[in-house]
C-alpha cells in the first residue's frame, strides 16, 4: 500500500527565489536541540510542532492522528516518538483515566533540558533570535528590491507577517466550512455566517487543528443522536453547534474516534460509511488523511 508521500510531487513550472526571512509561521526547533545527537530528526520536528501549538501557554493538546497527518507519518510512529521525547527528558504527557473516559487527548508539557541552558534568550528577543544574521553575507544576498534585502524588512512592499497570519486563519476556517458542506451535502446556498466563522476561529485559537474539527465534523455525522435518532426527531448538525466550544468539538471527535477504533479495518469501515453517507467527496478526503488507498475501499477489501 503506498501512503500520502509514497512520491515526490513535481517542482513549480516556473520556480523563482524568494527571501524566506520573517515571512513565514510555524515550528521552530531550536538551535540546542538541532544540534542534539540523542534525539531522531522526527523527535526534533514533532518537539517543534508542539511547542507551536503550546504557544504563550506552555501546553498542548493536539491529537495524535493531527500530528501524524501534519509530519506526514503514521499514528504509531507518532506514540513511538512521543516516547522518545518523553524518555529524552524533553517532554511530559498526561492523560487521566478520566481523561481517557471522556475521549480527550493527552495534553503536553515541555520539560527543561540542561541542553537549553546555553542557548536561552529572552522572550522579547525571540523574533531576532528566530533569524540570525551576518553582514558578511548579505552582498551575496543584494537584488533590485533594497529595501526587503535586510534582515528588518520595515519597508518590504511584500506581505507582512500579521497579514500572513490572519489569511492563514481565514484559510482554514474555510476549509473547515467547505468540509462540512460537503460532509452533510449541503447546497451553495448554505451560507459560512458570521455565528459560524466565529466558533470555529474561537476553537482553532485554542489549539484545536483543522484535522482536529473535520474529525468532529465526522463524529455529528456519526452519531445517531444528532442525525435524527433522538426523541424530537430533529436533526442536530449546524457547524456552530458542533464548534460550540471546546467539550463538544471533543466529543464529536471521541464519537468519531469510537468508529475507527483505532484499527485500519474500523478506518476503512469508517470511510465506507461516509461514503455512504455523505458522499465520495468527504470519503475521499478522509482516505487521503489516514494513506489509505481508494482502491481499497471500492474493492471492499479490507487490509
Amino acid at each position: 500500500m503506498s501512503g500520502l508521500h509514497s512520491t515526490i510531487p513535481p517542482a513549480p513550472e516556473e520556480p523563482h527565489r524568494f527571501i524566506p526571512f520573517k515571512l513565514f509561521v510555524g515550528s521552530f526547533v531550536p538551535n540546542a536541540l538541532m544540534k542534539y545527537p540523542h534525539l531522531s530528526p522526527s523527535a526534533k520536528l514533532l518537539w517543534a510542532r508542539l511547542a507551536q501549538y503550546a504557544g504563550e501557554n506552555g501546553h498542548c493538546y493536539p491529537s495524535q492522528m493531527t500530528l501524524a497527518e501534519e509530519l506526514g507519518i503514521t499514528d504509531r510512529h507518532v506514540r513511538t516518538l512521543i516516547k522518545e521525547l518523553e524518555a529524552g527528558g524533553f517532554i511530559e504527557a498526561e492523560r487521566t483515566p478520566k481523561d481517557k473516559l471522556m475521549g480527550r487527548n493527552a495534553r503536553y508539557f515541555f520539560l527543561w533540558h540542561p541542553i537549553f541552558e546555553e542557548e536561552k534568550v529572552a522572550p522579547e528577543s525571540v523574533p531576532e533570535a528566530l533569524f540570525q544574521y551576518s553582514p558578511e553575507s548579505e552582498e551575496e544576498f543584494q537584488s533590485d528590491r533594497k529595501d526587503c534585502s535586510s534582515p528588518n524588512r520595515k519597508d518590504c512592499s511584500g506581505p507582512t507577517k500579521e497579514n500572513h497570519i490572519k489569511e492563514n486563519h481565514n484559510k482554514q476556517e474555510e476549509e473547515v466550512f467547505a468540509f462540512w458542506k460537503q460532509t452533510f451535502q449541503f447546497n451553495n446556498q448554505t451560507k459560512f455566517t458570521d455565528t459560524r466563522r466565529m466558533k470555529v476561529g474561537a476553537r482553532l485559537k485554542e489549539g484545536f487543528s483543522v484535522a482536529d474539527l473535520k474529525r468532529a465534523v465526522i463524529g455529528c455525522k456519526l452519531s445517531p443522536w444528532h442525525q435524527g435518532e433522538n426523541p424530537s426527531g430533529a436533526v442536530y448538525d449546524d457547524l456552530e453547534l458542533i464548534c460550540r466550544n471546546d467539550a463538544n468539538v471533543r466529543r464529536f471527535i471521541a464519537t468519531a474516534e469510537k468508529m475507527q477504533a483505532g484499527t485500519m479495518d474500523g478506518r476503512v469501515e469508517e470511510i465506507r460509511y461516509i461514503l455512504k453517507a455523505a458522499g465520495e467527496g468527504a470519503a475521499v478526503a478522509l482516505a487521503k488523511q489516514y494513506g489509505i488507498e481508494w482502491g481499497i475501499i471500492t474493492e471492499g477489501r479490507l487490509m
